[in-house]
């Protein structure tokens, strides 16, 4: 990402906000994205969000979320992406502004429509960077899609994971419910005929206090 400066500053520029971004240009443009928000011209809200971003700064919270859930909403691939990269960015860079509402929004737009890679990578994204939601906003969304799309194997590794850090940092609101434990019983024994992983899973519900059923 380039970085320019102005090659003839202003004699007396005036505050900046991050790499050379006025305060009177980054409201300028917080305002450019609520009217766009509200008026739904999309591309002139993403790009005003963008010409933010580059300049390493953000919009508030709420016009934030405003815009990852109006992506969201629109049904077409090309705005979800828009969301799918605006969350991964802000998990990454400024994870205090996303509303777990916002990161559902945009895991149920995906289930919808059925994009089994971007929920299974937005998965990750968070873990990888700590931004731990509550399995129950999220899971039941990873074990549709995972089912739907065959994508077993790395629906069992998110499984392992949320349950390892839920035991070893005792974090009770990432445990994964009978649900998700069934689906990884079920994979276990009808896709990858593996008895040591099903002995596994097994283990961890007893460590988590979760009595199996029969399914």
């Amino acid at each position: 990402r380039s970085n320019k400066e102005p090659l003839n500053p202003l004699p007396k520029p005036q505050e900046s906000t991050s790499k050379g971004l006025s305060q009177d240009h980054k409201t300028t443009l917080e305002s450019t994205l609520e009217s766009s928000l509200i008026s739904q011209n999309i591309d002139e809200a993403w790009k005003s969000f963008k010409t933010l971003t580059n300049s390493s700064s953000f919009p508030s919270k709420s016009l934030t979320n405003s815009l990852i859930n109006h992506l969201s909403s629109l049904n077409d691939t090309h705005n979800l992406k828009r969301a799918f990269a605006t969350v991964v960015y802000l998990i990454e860079k400024n994870p205090e502004l996303l509303e777990y509402e916002s990161v559902t929004t945009v895991l149920n737009s995906m289930k919808n429509g059925n994009t089994a890679a971007p929920v299974i990578a937005l998965v990750k994204c968070m873990f990888k960077n700590r931004f731990f939601l509550p399995f129950k906003l999220w899971g039941g969304v990873l074990v549709h899609i995972s089912r739907k799309s065959g994508s077993f194997i790395a629906y069992l590794s998110i499984f392992n994971e949320t349950c390892r850090i839920a035991i070893d940092e005792k974090l009770d609101f990432l445990k994964p419910d009978l649900i998700a434990c069934n689906a990884a019983l079920e994979g276990c024994c009808c896709e990858i005929e593996s008895v040591t992983e099903a002995d596994r899973v097994v283990e961890m519900m007893s460590v988590l206090g979760i009595r199996p059923d029969e399914f």
